[in-house]
């Protein structure tokens, strides 16, 4: 029974951590859904598997083995053939590389990666999922603040153009991608109470993004966390994250959550300022 109570309690932590995440990825993305699976997706980044990509809904994955009720193994794998089927006929269709997102926390996580790469998807990455407990401390309040670093200064923006533009040099994004995100990004900066723009300045020059997302109430989402490659290296994205952590607390938010893809190596930097990897995800196409 306790490892009962354990698992639900975990997967309800988890589960508020992916309603960040996609709350954040409907900001960017238009959505489609099917009987097991969600498809996020821009036709304007059709070649980004991370902006496009499908969800296995938790109706599929969180039954358990053994439990009363439990899984029928061919039932199972014949939602799992249709499901894979489906999203590989809509990825065609709208013409996007859409992958497949599985986390590994799932009950029928493994059984369903087998059956994917079975079915000829292939293994084209893994992102960790990071998480921090927040404390009661607030901060001053003021959204524009210098930070330990006289030549920082970090402030909630509406300032789409210049935040745009350090994020698309930041990832070195093309230029085909700079109306969509700038359209998007106006339409956030108006109508999301619940998402702030990070801009970061080193000597008075943008140098940094980030852009802050809260939901549910209780978790505020990391996300676009980038600096310019001429001001790397000076503590830029520390203070980002320091200030983030400021603003969640204000907020009352209990959690904070990022993503990372792990061929990229940044992980580090998040568990050393306090984060902990809480799961992990595989990457299909």
């Amino acid at each position: 029974m306790a490892e009962e109570e354990q698992f639900s309690k975990n997967l309800h932590f988890f589960k508020m951590l992916l309603e960040n995440e996609q709350s954040f990825d409907r900001l960017f993305c238009e959505t489609k859904h099917g009987d097991y699976f969600t498809l996020f997706y821009n036709e304007a980044f059709a070649d980004d598997p991370i902006f496009n990509h499908f969800v296995i809904k938790p109706t599929l994955l969180e039954r358990r083995k053994g439990t009363r009720g439990g899984v029928d193994s061919e039932m199972f794998q014949q939602q799992i053939e249709q499901t894979l089927e489906s999203i590989r006929s809509i990825a065609q269709k709208l013409h996007v590389k859409a992958s497949v997102f599985i986390e590994d926390f799932w009950p029928l996580a493994n059984e369903l990666s087998k059956k994917a790469i079975e079915d000829h998807y292939r293994l084209s990455g893994r992102m960790d999922i990071l998480s921090m407990e927040l404390g009661s401390q607030k901060s001053n309040g003021d959204p524009k603040s210098r930070m330990s670093n006289p030549n920082i200064e970090i402030e909630i923006t509406k300032d789409v153009e210049n935040w745009n533009n350090v994020f698309v040099r930041s990832f070195n994004i093309g230029e085909g991608w700079h109306s969509e995100l700038a359209k998007r990004l106006q339409q956030i900066s108006i109508d999301e109470p619940t998402t702030k723009l990070i801009l970061a300045r080193h000597m008075g020059k943008p140098s940094g993004c980030l852009l802050l997302h809260r939901f549910p109430k209780e978790v505020m989402g990391v996300y676009c966390v980038g600096t310019l490659p001429e001001a790397r290296g000076k503590g830029i994205a520390k203070e980002m994250m320091k200030k983030s952590k400021e603003l969640a607390s204000d907020e009352d938010c209990k959690f904070m959550t990022l993503q990372t893809i792990e061929e990229d190596f940044v992980s580090g930097f998040y568990t050393r300022i306090g984060y902990k990897v809480v799961f992990r995800r595989s990457i299909f196409q």
